[in-house]
């Protein structure tokens, strides 16, 4: 009191202090500070529910986490279920949406929060960092991690070797789960870890199981003396006479087998034969024998995206197709 008046004290607008009282009647200082929707945004755009966290919602962080999760894995659950290409582009837009309402909601939560809004434990700065860092170099790369390992992995095609069925610039999702190593079915189309270079995926036909009897006449396939109908592949012609072994020893005991006239041999057991449906174009079991069939990876499921790399444009009819399943014969 000076003659009478009182004295007022204000702290500094950007100290964010803020007078209040305790319970046992004395007077404590607290952080304080006003909850801006574009922080609530940006924070929501690197790590969802970060916003909801700043803007003093923790249940909605968690439900945003909760949900966004619970998504994937439906996702997940039905790209396994070989659903069209309309269901993965409805599934693509709904994650959009999802996403976009989440930030909206975050901002919203922002402006809504008590002004000046009193910092919880958690609005440090440093827990949203330690999230962030959590979320991107752990939580995610592990999630993506086991779902490849087990579930699901991607691949783009880089090589003609399977045209006219796959074509360079397609992507394609596929099955990796214990199931689709199992011994495949004729005809498959299969990924395996490639005999040359294990660390590469490759992507074939099979068109021999164990004790098939295959053969090439006047670049027709045989199986078990029979003339097997392939419309599906591009054929060979009378041109075609690359020698297929790679070996010249092995090559002069076979007879010098060539693309258009090789066989016949038998698939060993616990083998597949593979090639690759662009007959002159493909580097598969004819040039390096028989596939062992525990180097199998994954069975392609469809294509998410497909892009003509020489024209530039998006193969749009392709998305969402497995043009690549035939019937067994």
């Amino acid at each position: 009191m000076v003659d009478g008046e009182e004295i007022l004290v204000v702290a500094p607008p950007q100290l964010g202090l803020q007078l209040k009282p305790d319970p046992l009647g004395c007077t404590t200082t607290a952080m304080t500070t006003d909850r801006r929707p574009a922080s609530a945004v940006l924070l929501t755009l690197c790590v969802l529910g970060l916003g909801q966290l700043y803007a003093g919602r923790p249940r909605a962080a968690l439900a945003v986490v909760v949900g966004a999760h619970l998504y994937l894995a439906a996702i997940v659950v039905l790209e396994l279920a070989y659903l069209s290409g309309a269901f993965l582009l409805a599934a693509v837009l709904m994650a959009l949406a999802f996403g976009l309402a989440i930030s909206v909601h975050a901002g919203i939560a922002a402006a809504r929060a008590p002004r000046p809004y009193a910092l919880q434990w958690y609005n440090r700065w440093w827990v949203y960092l330690a999230s962030a860092l959590f979320v991107w170099l752990v939580w995610e790369p592990s999630l993506r991690g086991f779902v490849r390992r087990h579930i699901v992995e991607a691949y783009r095609i880089p090589s003609t070797a399977m045209e006219p069925s796959i074509l360079v610039g397609d992507f394609l999702f596929a099955d990796k789960r214990s199931g689709a190593r199992q011994m495949p079915h004729r005809n498959d189309v299969i990924i395996f870890t490639s005999l040359r270079e294990p660390a590469v995926a490759v992507i074939k036909r099979v068109v021999g199981l164990p004790g098939d009897t295959l053969a090439t006449r006047r670049g027709e396939l045989y199986r078990n003396g029979t003339p097997v109908h392939e419309p599906w592949i591009n054929p060979l012609s009378p041109d075609d006479t690359m020698a297929l072994l790679e070996d010249s020893a092995s090559a002069a005991a076979a007879g010098h087998p060539t693309a258009w006239n090789w066989g016949p041999i038998v698939v060993p057991s616990n083998s597949l034969f593979v090639m690759g449906d662009n007959r002159s174009e493909s580097y598969d079991s004819r040039h390096w024998g028989p596939l062992p069939a525990d180097r199998v990876l994954a069975r392609p499921l469809s294509l998410y995206f497909s892009l003509d790399h020489e024209h530039w444009h998006v193969r749009w009819e392709r998305i969402g197709k497995a043009p690549w399943v035939v019937q067994p014969n």
